[in-house]
């Protein structure tokens, strides 16, 4: 693991893929929020300022990654099996309540509204939908174990800390993070975050 020292706010991405160096092929965000400055904010709305907004910072990357790396990287952040087990019955009962909702739109529509029977084939072709949807998070499921040359199954690229001069990354790839040296001129290697 490398932390890179990156001056200014403005990074430039070598193409290859952060986790395992192969070519990239898509992009995918990481975001870090200024705590301090959050917490600031949050007493400054309580207090009723207006200034509130001025003191939240954060930061967003966007980071080349392969596709397998891409898929394993959103599985990890989704949650795994643990994050589909609670998608399924979140997008479930919202798709049943905008299927009841529908029913009672289509009821009102046609002149049959009826409360005690409402349209069944709305409700669970609207919740079926919505399983559907929650079970959708398990395409992002690895193939099999992830091995080398992959860092690891999370983001391969974290913001360590920012400020307004510069912006520090720790990338677990050692590969990657000489190649962002390369491609930023005055970005160096840090010794701390």
């Amino acid at each position: 693991m490398k932390l890179v020292r990156v001056p200014g706010e403005e990074v430039k991405y070598p193409s290859i893929c952060a986790c395992c160096t192969a070519q990239a092929t898509t992009t995918l965000q990481v975001r870090k929020e200024d705590l301090a400055g959050l917490a600031k904010a949050g007493l400054l709305a309580a207090g009723g300022s207006g200034m509130a907004g001025l003191m939240r910072d954060s930061r967003k990357l966007t980071i080349p990654y392969c596709l397998a790396c891409s898929n394993h990287i959103r599985w990890k952040r989704s949650g795994g099996w643990l994050g589909v087990a609670l998608h399924v019955p979140v997008n479930a009962f919202f798709g049943l309540l905008l299927g009841f909702i529908l029913a009672l739109f289509v009821g009102a529509a046609t002149g049959n509204l009826d409360l005690d029977h409402p349209n069944w084939f709305i409700v669970g072709g609207c919740g079926a939908i919505g399983v559907g949807l929650g079970l959708g998070t398990s395409r992002w499921r690895p193939k099999g174990p992830i091995v080398r040359p992959h860092t690891r199954e999370g983001d391969a690229v974290e913001i360590a800390r920012f400020s307004e001069a510069e912006l520090v990354v720790r990338c677990h790839n050692d590969g990657f993070a000489a190649k962002l040296l390369e491609t930023n001129p005055g970005a160096a290697f840090s010794r701390s975050a």
